[in-house]
């Protein structure tokens, strides 16, 4: 039986209860939305990082618009299943998705047309 305000006896009246332990920093939604933050951060700083040795690898076999063309075509996917996990019942309408290819087109595959080309005419010393 639950008894008491404090953590602490939540904390055991959820270890008797076979539930687990669910520790007071992760639960509170202000500290869950801080987690997700930095977990994000650390996320979006490993894929950076890592970007220019992958695409370097990719370059080797690969011709580098290609891998603009995957490469898009996966982060388009990729925010397609996200927008149907968190929205699902929000569908994007016709002139959401004219815009969204026509800055996509503009914007992604331009920039990371020229990364890639750049990274592919490159080594790793600038000798």
């Amino acid at each position: 039986m639950r008894s008491g305000g404090s953590e602490v006896s939540q904390m055991t009246w959820c270890a008797r209860d076979g539930s687990g332990v669910e520790s007071g920093f992760v639960a509170d939604s202000k500290n869950k939305a801080a987690v997700l933050t930095e977990m994000s951060l650390i996320l979006a700083a490993t894929f950076w990082g890592t970007n220019y040795a992958a695409t370097k690898f990719a370059a080797l076999s690969v011709p580098p618009i290609s891998i603009v063309a995957i490469r898009f075509a996966l982060g388009g996917m990729l925010m397609m299943a996200l927008l149907r996990l968190l929205k699902p019942t929000e569908k994007p309408t016709g002139k959401d998705l004219l815009y969204m290819a026509g800055l996509g087109c503009l914007g992604v595959v331009t920039a990371q047309t020229c990364f890639t080309f750049g990274v592919s005419m490159t080594t790793a010393s600038s000798r």
